[in-house]
């Protein structure tokens, strides 16, 4: 029975992917220190400081014990097959999210289940790369019809980043860079890429217009002009820099106070921003741990998209060539738009730091696309050993060869 243990534990070790984990294990530190620190200052009604924490550490654990899992469990491949089915479900999620969600500072980003609020923006996200990435598979070369395939691609796109603006138009935004990435990755030639690239460019233009003109009023009662409201109100906040909102000052000063080394306990403005232990946790990470520790997350991130590279070099199936990247590329942009907004380069936009933020579903959800990545992972693994041992044949066949 030891043997057979022993083996067992081999193999695993054998098929783990030991760079993600390393991210994944000093990332999960980082945010319990971060959780710490930013929590003990708050005084956050209806909660304490230890179940604030307790809370982060049982998700952060949560999410480990679900990556053990779906790295080995099921067959990546399996998301491919079944592509129709999270689309639907990511419709499902979407529309009961629009109309039976729970409505938070103007927008509904969750559902109520049991008493519990769950939120459904990023497992949208996470079902529509699945989706796109196992359709961009089907089709193959087939994107090129313009007229009968690449439009309705478009306009699917479109449609799926609309509804999603409409509750967070971060989220929308990361989500329309993700599929454009896949795009690019794919058989759809270069000049239908390009003359997307510069549709897409315009449109966003003259959408920009309008959301800075008089026609849009930040105080409008409607769910989606509300939404518009609040993102011409941050765009405008973030181009006057005398009307910058009180917690991104705050939040810029901790990153301009802050040490190379870390002082631990030596923050003094956290305590002074609602959500520091979130939207803006980069930011008093900083403060606390200095910019060395900031610096090593931010290396972090970019591991972690570099190795989803890595992984599909090794790859044989389109699937999960598109789904590695799709996924790596989304966590990365996300952490990206959450630094630069703590650094002063965006403007506010309400998005946590994967893996790191406090959170609940959040931490979940992209705890199982790394966990997919590490399935994905291990298969590039098994044909990279493959081509290394056909290699080896090869080389010492063409010396015994060249010996005789």
């Amino acid at each position: 029975m030891a043997f057979n243990i022993k083996e067992q534990w081999k193999q695993i070790n054998k098929d783990t992917d030991k760079v993600l984990w390393i991210i994944v294990i000093l990332l999960a530190i980082f945010s319990i220190l971060a959780v710490f620190s930013t929590s003990n200052k708050l005084n956050v009604a209806g909660s304490s400081f230890l179940f604030l924490l307790s809370e982060h550490i049982v998700y952060v654990l949560l999410g480990i014990g679900l990556m053990f899992v779906l790295q080995k469990f099921p067959p990546y491949k399996a998301y491919g097959i079944h592509g129709r089915f999270f689309l639907i479900l990511a419709i499902v999620l979407l529309v009961a999210t629009l109309f039976f969600g729970v409505s938070e500072g103007g927008s509904k980003r969750s559902i109520s289940v049991l008493g519990h609020k769950i939120q459904t923006i990023h497992m949208i996200e996470l079902c529509i790369v699945i989706h796109f990435s196992s359709w961009l598979k089907r089709v193959g070369d087939g994107i090129n019809d313009i007229k009968h395939v690449y439009i309705p691609m478009l306009l699917y796109i479109l449609v799926c980043c609309l509804l999603i603006a409409t509750q967070k138009t971060s989220a929308s935004l990361i989500l329309g860079f993700t599929l454009v990435v896949l795009l690019f990755l794919s058989q759809l030639k270069l000049k239908y890429f390009l003359g997307t690239i510069l549709i897409v460019g315009v449109a966003a233009g003259l959408g920009l217009s309008v959301l800075l003109s008089d026609a849009v009023n930040p105080k409008s009662e409607n769910a989606i002009f509300s939404r518009l409201g609040t993102m011409k109100v941050r765009i405008e906040s973030f181009l006057d820099k005398d009307e910058t909102h009180k917690d991104i000052i705050t939040t810029e000063a901790a990153i301009a106070t802050s040490r190379f080394l870390p002082m631990p306990g030596a923050s003094v403005h956290s305590a002074s921003v609602k959500e520091s232990y979130s939207d803006y946790i980069f930011a008093f990470f900083v403060e606390e741990y200095g910019i060395l520790f900031g610096i090593i997350v931010v290396l972090l991130y970019l591991s972690l998209f570099y190795r989803t590279i890595k992984i599909s070099k090794y790859l044989h199936n389109d699937f999960g060539k598109y789904l590695a990247l799709g996924l790596g590329f989304m966590i990365t942009f996300q952490a990206i738009t959450h630094i630069c907004v703590c650094v002063g380069v965006f403007p506010a936009t309400g998005e946590t730091l994967p893996m790191f933020s406090k959170g609940g579903i959040s931490i979940v959800t992209t705890s199982v696309e790394i966990g997919i990545l590490m399935n994905i992972s291990r298969v590039a693994r098994q044909n990279k050993i493959k081509e290394k041992e056909i290699k080896s044949e090869e080389k010492q066949l063409k010396s015994e060869v060249e010996n005789e």
